[in-house]
């Protein structure tokens, strides 16, 4: 870009392309546009779809699940200090 992104108008902003703001999102994007990493038969159907499957359970599902366990040991925590 060659003009100041905070600058512009909102009708401008709106045609700015973005890049995904979590993996989620990534991992949404790619599901729905990767042909450019099957490009000479470098990357299966099936290589994909389970390297997205992993990323999802091992990073998005891992953080989601551990949140209320965070959430209870800070309140443990405040408990001990009587709060």
């Amino acid at each position: 870009m060659d003009k100041d992104l905070y600058d512009l108008p909102p009708e401008e902003l709106a045609n700015v392309p973005q890049v995904p703001a979590s993996l989620d999102e990534a991992l949404l994007a790619l599901e729905a546009d990767n042909d450019f990493l099957k490009t000479g038969g470098s990357s299966p159907d099936d290589l994909i779809e389970t390297w997205i499957s992993f990323k999802r359970l091992a990073e998005i599902d891992q953080v989601v699940c551990a949140a209320p366990l965070g959430v209870h040991a800070l309140l443990r925590h405040l408990e001990s200090y009587g709060l």
